[in-house]
């Protein structure tokens, strides 16, 4: 007997049953702590790495490639930035005729002071990251292994300079929060690897730090390596 449209309704809802079922997308609260690096700086420059921190908090929304391992996450997230120089005497300061960012000793900001503690310039920046993800379960993401691939484009909406000095038998300290010269927009790539809802990422900027020709150095550009903990 030919096959009636009942019949084909039937065949068409025992396919569908029979089909795979996509895995849903899922949200990463995701927190990353460790250390900050700088490329092409100078001498003077040279940094405290114990003292140079990184920290950074984000969203990322992963939208599955249909029934495939990777995903496409985009984000948003906010990172902190601290520099802190293994000379303590040297502070980012502006010059008086230029108003160019120069490297000074902070003896001469404060000729009172009879010894230094510490000097650092720090960093915040809203971030927009888009990144490529294979995760070795498809199904349990979190519980596997991972490789990730991703840019990040940031904003810097505060720097500040903080030194704390020794001064009439007390600590003092001053904090001085301007833009410095520093470039309002960074950009560059990270890579992270991990297994379950740890990982390790390393961030690659690859714009300078100061603006062109109103910086110690025009070439110094950042870098970071830290742990990273998907909250849920």
């Amino acid at each position: 007997m030919p096959e009636t449209k009942h019949d084909e309704q039937k065949d068409h809802s025992d396919r569908l049953k029979t089909m795979p079922v996509k895995p849903p997308n899922y949200g990463s609260l995701v927190i990353d702590w460790g250390f900050n690096f700088l490329r092409s700086y100078p001498a003077a420059m040279n940094l405290n790495y114990w003292g140079s921190r990184f920290a950074s908090a984000s969203f990322c929304y992963n939208i599955r490639l249909g029934h495939t391992p990777f995903v496409i996450s985009p984000g948003i997230g906010i990172s902190f930035d601290d520099y802190q120089f293994k000379d303590e005497n040297i502070v980012l300061a502006r010059d008086e005729t230029s108003r160019n960012t120069v490297l000074k000793k902070s003896s001469a900001l404060f000729p009172k002071s009879t010894s230094r503690v510490r000097s650092s310039f720090d960093m915040r920046y809203l971030d927009l990251m888009l990144e490529a993800r294979f995760n070795a379960n498809n199904k349990y993401p979190k519980e596997s292994f991972f490789v990730a691939l991703g840019g990040k484009l940031g904003w810097l909406w505060r720097a500040s300079t903080t030194v704390e000095y020794e001064e009439d038998d007390a600590t003092k300290r001053q904090d001085n929060i301007e833009n410095f010269n520093l470039n309002r927009i960074r950009g560059g790539f990270y890579a992270k690897l991990g297994w379950g809802r740890f990982g390790l990422c390393y961030a690659h900027m690859l714009s300078d730090l100061f603006q062109q020709d109103k910086g110690p150095d025009d070439s110094t550009k950042t870098q970071s390596l830290a742990l990273s903990v998907d909250l849920f």
